[in-house]
C-alpha cells in the first residue's frame, strides 16, 4: 500500500493512492498516540515545530501503519523496494546555510526539499546539487 504526503511544506496532507477500507483508522491511531490529525484535512507546521516534533510524527505514523498491517486492515508491502518518494526519515534543510554559495532551496521532482544552482548554459534554469 502506498500513501503519499503530497508536496510536503508548511501545509501538507496525507493521500492514499488506492481506496482502502477502514483507512480512517490510521488517523484514529495517530490521535490516540498524541498526534492530532484528521482524515481528509490538511496539516500545518510552523517555525515552532521542532525536529523532535517531526520525528515523533514520523514515528507515530510508521507505528500506526505497521499496527494496521499487522491487524490485517492494510495490505503488507513492507518488503517491496522503496523509491525516493517513500523515505522513512524527514528531510529537514536549513535555508540559511546553503552547501555552496549562491545555492537556492527548492523542491526536486518528488516534492522533497533540495538545493539548486543556476544553470550557466540555460537562462532561468537550475541544476540540482546532489549531496
Amino acid at each position: 500500500m502506498r500513501q503519499l504526503t503530497a508536496n510536503f511544506a508548511a501545509l501538507w496532507k496525507i493521500k492514499f493512492e488506492q481506496d482502502i477500507p477502514y483507512s480512517e483508522l490510521l488517523f484514529v491511531l495517530m490521535r490516540e498516540k498524541g498526534i492530532h490529525i484528521l482524515d481528509g484535512f490538511p496539516c500545518f507546521m510552523t517555525e515552532a515545530t521542532t525536529y523532535d516534533d517531526i520525528n515523533k510524527i514520523i514515528s507515530v505514523f510508521t507505528s500506526s501503519i505497521d499496527g494496521l498491517i499487522e491487524a490485517g486492515f492494510f495490505p503488507d508491502h513492507r518488503g517491496e523496494k522503496a523509491d525516493a518518494i517513500h523515505q522513512n526519515t524527514a528531510i529537514v534543510i536549513d535555508n540559511n546555510t546553503p552547501p555552496i554559495a549562491g545555492a537556492r532551496l527548492g523542491k526536486d521532482r518528488f516534492g522533497n526539499p533540495a538545493w539548486f544552482l543556476e544553470d550557466p548554459q540555460n537562462d532561468k534554469k537550475f541544476l540540482q546539487i546532489q549531496l
